[in-house]
């Protein structure tokens, strides 16, 4: 039996509330704190647990069930909501046209699905890189964070924000560069470089990013921050999980719904309310239609995922941790 890691999956849950708490409150107010992190971390777990000799076939064929499908139903229920709010005067139609075109001009409720396509794009462009020597394939990560800096809105504005691609190789990249024996137990490391990166987040130094418009904020340091950060949750979790093995399950089962708290709770964002009300509702109820979805014949479709996958959850975070959409089971070392 496959096993999940529930300190992997506790940083993913961590990842999704703080992209729904970066859509209630305005960007001024998270910018600093959640946008420099909360995007690039997905792209980094993607990196921790890549698999070096899959052939480009089974990467395609991969992709396409975690990412792909999910991206088709739920564009196709976006879109039929989007008609809906044009009907009630709620919505403009170019709305739907920007939805539809996806990326950098899909707007609410369409706001997260740029996310779903750019990862399957990331990973498709690693894969096709995977067979050169690793000098290689950072110089070109190195220059593809440059022209993301550059021509980061130009590349955002491509059809599913396909060029973004370039911009983001770089957390993948470092998410592999980093799964090294131990060091998702290295607390002193993470800690320094945790404090690092508030320092200079704080002053100014490395600005916030947004990569869905193509802001990757200072070239190349916010970016370094973002993997720093990323790097520093791994470890935390790792270690706090350590010592809650009885919470691993919890987590590990929440986070199987980490595709639809992603892509549904830009629709409940139109509901009126309190913010606090307003990012409870944003996390809680897509909760809730995830797991009913996993239950359901449709679940690789809407989830990325087997319907109820036999899973079992442990405490150590050396399996195989996916980004939002993507169901492989985590293993007891990396898949080399």
């Amino acid at each position: 039996m496959t096993s999940r890691s529930g300190a992997i999956d506790a940083v993913r849950l961590l990842g999704c509330v703080a992209i729904v708490a970066g859509h209630v409150w305005t960007r001024d107010a998270t910018a600093e704190i959640l946008y420099t992190w909360h995007v690039p971390l997905f792209f980094f777990l993607a990196g921790w647990f890549w698999t070096p000799q899959r052939s480009m076939r089974t990467e395609l064929s991969k992709r396409w069930r975690t990412l792909g499908k999910p991206y088709v139903a739920w564009v196709l229920l976006l879109s039929l909501t989007t008609c809906l709010l044009i009907v009630a005067n709620r919505a403009e139609p170019d709305r739907l046209l920007g939805g539809l075109w996806g990326g950098s001009a899909a707007l609410q409720p369409f706001t997260t699905i740029w996310f779903v396509s750019v990862l399957f794009f990331t990973a498709v462009l690693y894969r096709a890189i995977s067979p050169l020597p690793a000098g290689w394939q950072w110089g070109l990560g190195i220059a593809g964070a440059l022209l993301g800096a550059l021509f980061g809105p130009q590349l955002a504005a491509t059809p599913l924000s396909a060029g973004s691609a370039i911009g983001c190789l770089i957390y993948l990249l470092a998410g592999t560069a980093l799964n090294r024996p131990g060091m998702n137990r290295r607390w002193l490391a993470a800690t320094v470089v945790l404090a690092v990166s508030a320092v200079l987040i704080a002053t100014g130094i490395s600005r916030s990013m947004d990569v869905k418009f193509g802001d990757y904020g200072t070239p190349l340091l916010s970016s370094a921050v973002a993997v720093g950060i990323s790097y520093a949750l791994v470890v935390f979790s790792t270690i706090v999980f350590d010592r809650l093995e009885a919470a691993a399950p919890t987590a590990s089962a929440l986070a199987r719904t980490a595709l639809v708290i992603v892509l549904l709770h830009p629709l409940l964002l139109y509901v009126p309310g309190p913010d606090a009300l307003r990012l409870a509702i944003g996390v809680l109820v897509p909760v809730i239609v995830g797991l009913l979805c996993l239950a359901s014949p449709a679940s690789e479709w809407l989830t990325g995922q087997p319907r109820r996958p036999r899973v079992r959850a442990t405490a150590s975070d050396r399996g195989e941790c996916r980004a939002p959409g993507d169901p492989s089971s985590t293993r007891a070392s990396r898949d080399t």
